[in-house]
């Protein structure tokens, strides 16, 4: 599920980017990108509400930072969801030496 949310987050401020850049109309490109996002989610099999805003980010930045834009959904989810498994990861791991010491 994580691997399928961070493809999408990615992928739609990929599109947002690329429309950015090639589309001179802000409609136009709202609605391509809504109608990309939804038939994308459809094919992935999530629901993912960011995934639509998401492509509209680069309507926010400047220029030169929308250029570099795709890849920080893809940080950010990589880091949020390794920070979520080894927090996950660390409540399961058996705590022996504390709880012989409260015995």
């Amino acid at each position: 599920m994580a691997v399928k949310q961070v493809v999408s987050l990615t992928i739609s401020t990929t599109v947002g980017s690329y429309l950015y850049f090639t589309i001179d109309s802000w409609i136009i490109i709202t609605i391509l990108s809504i109608i990309f996002m939804l038939i994308s989610l459809k094919i992935v099999g999530i629901r993912l509400p960011a995934v639509y805003a998401f492509p509209l980010i680069p309507f926010v930045f400047p220029e030169e930072i929308v250029a570099k834009l795709p890849i920080a959904p893809f940080i950010a989810s990589v880091f949020f969801f390794g920070s979520v498994l080894a927090n996950k990861k660390l409540e399961k791991k058996p705590r022996s030496k504390i709880n012989q010491v409260n015995e």
